[in-house]
């Protein structure tokens, strides 16, 4: 009889084992459903070696996980998508195909897709979401869009006089301190009522 309750029990604790283990202490909430349809803008990536990368612009590097197991985002200048895959804490993220923009000097594209390629695992910090990277080289962290600040970034002369169809929404700030959301930032600063943009469509 004794027996028969000893397994039971092990069998008890192991059931609450792996229940924990896909849960964030948070309301009981999956990691997963923590993950995902949330726009995460990278903030920087810290390296054993104590260097650091982090973008000079808020909100050209973000990431989005879909619950359908792809992500999109973006990487500076270019557009992201890709693979991933949630196994408690660990991830692993795949054939991540990127347009082909040459991006400015001193961009950070590369940096940041090499980083989100070796991520390992994940896990949260109050609103914050961080990456650790394979061979526990690294640690990326991401705040979700709507916490992260607006950095605007100004239009340059001579002005776009034309533009792709591509969309990929900024918020134009006019020479009256109104905003408007454009199809691109080549779109903004066309309007010569435009000073300056930031990516995403405008908040309210």
């Amino acid at each position: 009889m004794k027996c028969k309750c000893w397994n039971t029990w092990c069998l008890l604790i192991v059931c609450f084992i792996g229940i924990v283990s896909g849960q964030a202490f948070s309301g009981g909430m999956p990691v997963r459903d923590m993950l995902v349809d949330t726009d995460w803008v990278w903030v920087r990536s810290l390296y054993n070696n104590d260097t650091r990368n982090s973008p000079d612009t808020s909100g050209r590097y973000m990431v989005r996980f879909n619950s359908d197991g792809t992500f999109t985002g973006r990487a500076d200048c270019n557009r992201i998508r890709g693979q991933y895959r949630v196994d408690g804490h660990q991830l692993t993220v795949s054939d991540i195909i990127s347009t082909r923009a040459m991006c400015p000097e001193g961009s950070l594209d590369q940096m940041f897709l090499k980083d989100l390629q070796n991520s390992a695992s994940f896990f949260f910090k109050a609103d914050d979401l961080y990456f650790d990277l394979k061979f526990h080289s690294g640690t990326m962290k991401f705040s979700q869009l709507e916490h992260a600040a607006q950095v605007f970034i100004p239009c340059r002369d001579p002005r776009p006089e034309a533009c792709t169809m591509e969309y990929d929404p900024v918020c134009g700030r006019k020479k009256d301190r109104s905003t408007a959301t454009y199809g691109s930032a080549c779109e903004a600063c066309a309007d010569p009522m435009v000073v300056e943009y930031t990516p995403g469509e405008c908040r309210e």
